[in-house]
């Protein structure tokens, strides 16, 4: 971590106002709380720059997972193969509205057809290091604190990631890709994360199926790669804070428009007791 990942990381664990006097979003004018998780789930804040700060955070952690997984096998018996820091081209794997596009990409140009890409992924390889399955993620992280969910008596863990997840697939079927009937040998996986932490059913198969491939004991292995990614989610909500701080957070709230304030207080008082036209 850096220092300023581990200050912020540091006063959460430790249940300190991460934000200061910055008490005030500039967004949507509202107070923020003091642990910064406001910008989760403010639509006018820099919504999509915390997010991917945070995401981009989680999918370097499962790279990590991905590629020490391989490593720990040796080079001479591999059952799984890192795709490293490539995003798997959608159109290379899945069926768009019922037919296959592939996407071949010839030197010298750029694909600019393709939009959709998924985070990261692997391949599960037999004893001859053939390719017989393609596992591709990605990853999503859900926000814990938004109304939808708050509105809830009960809450069950991990409940908010699996709906993230279901939500991340239908954003892939509104894009067209099939990811519920993919060709044969390919298997999607929405890798969900809520922003406290914790794992969807999906992600936590990923976990498990990759710990029992690398041998060794299978628990401590969940337990090593569930807190590499505990790390990396730790730093994301480290990076969301202090980019909202920069950002989104400010002393004071904005000063409501002088239309506004005469609407709402009513017309002001002149020094002769009249008043002052609207």
């Amino acid at each position: 971590m850096t220092n300023s990942e581990l200050k912020y990381a540091y006063a959460r664990k430790l249940m300190l106002n991460t934000v200061g006097s910055k008490q005030w979003c500039s967004g949507c004018n509202g107070p923020v709380d003091m642990f910064g998780d406001h910008g989760l789930c403010c639509e006018p804040a820099v919504r999509g720059l915390v997010r991917s700060v945070m995401h981009a955070t989680l999918v370097s952690g499962l790279r990590e997972c991905i590629k020490d997984a391989s490593a720990a096998q040796g080079p001479h018996h591999r059952t799984i193969e890192s795709m490293g820091t490539t995003e798997p081209h959608c159109a290379n794997y899945l069926n768009h509205n019922g037919t296959m596009v592939r996407v071949i990409a010839r030197e010298g140009e750029e694909i600019k057809e393709v939009k959709n890409r998924l985070d990261t992924g692997f391949k599960i390889l037999d004893d001859d290091e053939n390719v017989t399955q393609t596992v591709l993620i990605d990853a999503t992280i859900t926000a814990t604190n938004r109304a939808s969910y708050t509105q809830r008596k009960k809450y069950s863990k991990g409940e908010f990631a699996d709906r993230g997840a279901a939500d991340k697939r239908k954003e892939y079927e509104t894009s067209g890709w099939d990811v519920e009937n993919p060709p044969s040998g390919i298997t999607v996986i929405a890798f969900a994360v809520e922003s406290n932490g914790c794992l969807g059913k999906e992600a936590t198969a990923v976990i498990e199926y990759l710990a029992n491939k690398t041998g060794g004991n299978p628990n401590k292995i969940v337990h090593n790669i569930r807190q590499t990614t505990s790390v990396h989610i730790m730093k994301g909500r480290a990076n969301q804070t202090n980019t909202n701080v920069k950002m989104s957070y400010t002393n004071h709230p904005r000063p409501e428009p002088r239309e506004h304030q005469l609407t709402a207080r009513g017309p002001q008082q002149t020094a002769r007791g009249g008043s002052q036209p609207e």
